[in-house]
């Protein structure tokens, strides 16, 4: 099978989304352990079983909103079940067999295990009827963020501390409300029904509320256990504003 036959699959397993899951090395980086050879093969392979997890998830959501992908002016282009690329029966086959690596999420240990099991439980829920609740919908994506760092400090066994995980909170709140503040602006709520709950000026309210909270823990955060690295409070700031 030639690479752009399997691009559709790629596609549909949203490989390209997986970039989300490296909220997992975040308690590695910060607690000053990157380079800890036997750690950073531990937080691999975490990535890893999360990246297993998510496109678990992202196959389900594009089965469960298949019909309005295909309404959709830009879904119906891209998606490869909106686009008949890939078949309903080979979809749901492929969501089999990720379900039977789900056993795998143990080799991370069993706190890790529950978390990972936490997190595809979440989403699904998500899938079927929280992504439908005006501001549930942004929460759940939000934790979905809190799980992956919970995760991540688990699977090397170091502690987390509470100001990391109000600050991914608060950074995950503002990065899922400016989607779809831009969402609202192009596609209004032709691509998620909750949109219509919504509106440009309140999302900016929630976007401006979750950047100036992030900042704000992830400075508590340094100056309570890492003032060293209090020279990149300026620098997230910065990011912000870019």
């Amino acid at each position: 099978m030639s690479l752009k036959n399997l691009l559709p699959y790629f596609n549909l397993l949203r490989c390209s989304s997986w970039s989300k899951n490296f909220f997992i090395f975040a308690p590695l980086i910060f607690s000053g352990n990157i380079f800890n050879y036997f750690l950073l093969i531990q937080a691999s392979k975490a990535f890893l079983l999360f990246c297993i997890a998510s496109s678990f998830i992202y196959v389900l959501n594009d089965l469960v909103d298949i019909k309005t992908d295909k309404q959709h002016p830009l879904k119906s282009k891209l998606k490869p079940l909106a686009t008949g690329q890939i078949q309903l029966k080979s979809a749901y086959v492929i969501l089999f067999l990720i379900a039977l690596c789900f056993p795998l999420f143990f080799l991370g240990g069993n706190k890790f295990a529950i978390v990972s099991l936490l997190y595809i439980a979440l989403n699904i829920f998500y899938c079927f009827i929280l992504k439908n609740i005006a501001v549930l919908d942004i929460f759940s994506v939000a934790l979905s963020f809190i799980l992956r760092v919970i995760a991540g400090s688990f699977v090397i066994n170091l502690p987390l501390s509470p100001w990391m995980l109000v600050t991914t909170l608060c950074l995950a709140l503002y990065l899922v409300t400016i989607k779809r503040r831009q969402e609202l602006k192009s596609n209004q709520s032709v691509s998620r029904s909750v949109l219509s709950q919504y509106s440009a000026s309140l999302l900016d309210k929630y976007s401006e509320a979750s950047a100036i909270s992030a900042i704000t823990f992830y400075s508590f955060y340094i100056f309570s256990t890492k003032y060293e690295l209090a020279f990149t409070i300026p620098l997230v700031i910065f990011g912000f504003f870019r």
